[in-house]
């Protein structure tokens, strides 16, 4: 997500003193004696307001700001931006209302103050309004602790209701007074992020938090459910009494985001989620292609329980999905006995190379097993992608002396650039077993 923060530092005594002075103001705790001030709109706002420079830029008008507020301690006001390989770092001190030579980065300004960025925990947002947020709550916990925080899941601003449910999250154990309020977050609130990190924390409670997940899920108190879903899924099987609720917004939800992820969820609880095995099947036939893969790939994790899915699975290495057969491969292998004869056909016939890629895989994982796979492998290494032809001499090298036919291809291989490296390994083990 990048980096993008632009802050007051002082010491927090000091401060503290702006939320008379300033009503924007707001202040985190960083030490028990550092304090920082978030940079936001509305402060810089209101301090061009009180300068009456409405033409200064915001750094302007910060400088300004810092300068009056150090007349008797340090100020530092400093910004941060990172995205991707690009970024930006100043700082600026002033002690007595005059600048502070030498200083120029986070770390400089910091050791002026007497700290560091590891115990200041500098880092800890990477947004000038993440940190507005963390102030607010913070204020909200300082003054009435757990409470306080439940009371923070009302807060208009959307970031301070998601910060106060990461908070009731990482309590674990010790949320179970919140339960109500987090599913009202979860059910009601008008922001995704703040309704996802709702059902997360329910979700950190473990098999207590089951219950109100399903009563999230409930029909008819949510247009969308996908944080409950997802919550249920991360789980894994000791979620699995909501299965009945997971299948059913599978089959009628009209929301394909919110029908792959219960496919997704049903997935992860693995054979603890059996029940849903026939809707699974069913999916495989739905018009979202998401869907589709998701549920394939749930079918898997449920293993030879789900061995009813079979044919059905077998049908998916047709599907007009080209990232379907990958998956389907893969499912096949866990559910019964390796569908050579399929896998084979997938190699031969599918245009996705992906799908061809995965096929020689699952060949080569299997070994002598599939050594009747050996013309199709040996006719791979001609095939059209660099990584088809690489694995197919990888996997024809795993078959040992089995595959001694493929000697006279895995050496013309040799003058494949992309090839070579796993050709002459493989024929060294194919000579080697043969001996």
């Amino acid at each position: 997500m990048g980096t993008e923060v632009e802050a007051f530092l002082g010491p927090l005594e000091a401060v503290v003193g702006w939320k008379d002075q300033l009503k924007s103001a707001v202040v985190f705790s960083l030490t028990p004696h550092l304090g920082l001030v978030p940079a936001t709109g509305s402060l810089l706002r209101e301090l061009r307001l009180r300068f009456e420079t409405p033409a200064e830029s915001d750094d302007k008008v910060a400088e300004r700001w810092g300068s009056e507020a150090s007349k008797s301690c340090t100020i530092v006001y400093f910004t941060q931006f990172e995205f991707g390989d690009q970024s930006d770092e100043s700082a600026t001190a002033w002690t007595g209302q005059q600048v502070v030579p030498h200083i120029a980065t986070v770390d400089e300004a910091l050791a002026l103050l007497g700290s560091n960025a590891a115990i200041a925990g500098i880092s800890r947002y990477g947004k000038t309004h993440l940190w507005a947020a963390a102030a607010v709550l913070l204020e909200f916990e300082n003054r009435a602790g757990r409470a306080g925080i439940l009371e923070a899941l009302r807060y208009p601003s959307e970031y301070v209701r998601e910060l106060a449910a990461d908070r009731l999250r990482e309590s674990g154990s010790q949320t179970d007074a919140a339960i109500p309020a987090l599913i009202d977050v979860a059910r009601n609130d008008p922001s995704y992020g703040a309704r996802l990190r709702a059902a997360t924390a329910l979700g950190a409670m473990g098999s207590r938090g089951v219950p109100a997940l399903m009563a999230v899920l409930a029909p008819g108190v949510s247009t969308d459910r996908w944080g409950a879903i997802f919550a249920l899924g991360q789980m894994g099987p000791i979620a699995s009494p909501a299965v009945p609720e997971l299948v059913q917004i599978l089959k009628t939800h009209p929301d394909g985001a919110q029908r792959r992820q219960a496919a997704e969820s049903l997935g992860k609880m693995g054979e603890a989620a059996a029940a849903a095995i026939p809707s699974l099947i069913d999916a495989l036939r739905d018009q979202d292609d998401h869907v589709r893969y998701r549920s394939v790939e749930a079918l898997g994790c449920m293993g030879p329980s789900a061995s009813q899915a079979i044919p059905a699975l077998r049908q998916s290495l047709q599907d007009s999905y080209s990232e379907l057969p990958w998956v389907a491969i893969v499912s096949l292998g866990q559910v019964g006995p390796f569908p050579l004869a399929e896998v084979v056909a997938v190699l031969r016939t599918n245009k996705n190379w992906g799908a061809r890629c995965e096929a020689v895989k699952a060949l080569g994982k299997r070994g002598r097993e599939a050594h009747a796979a050996i013309p199709a492998l040996i006719d791979a290494l001609g095939d059209k992608d660099y990584s088809v032809r690489s694995n197919a001499a990888e996997a024809l090298g795993l078959m040992g002396a089995a595959a001694r036919e493929a000697l006279p291809a895995l050496r013309n291989s040799l003058q494949d650039r992309y090839v070579k490296i796993a050709a002459t390994r493989s024929i060294e083990q194919i000579e080697t077993d043969a001996t």
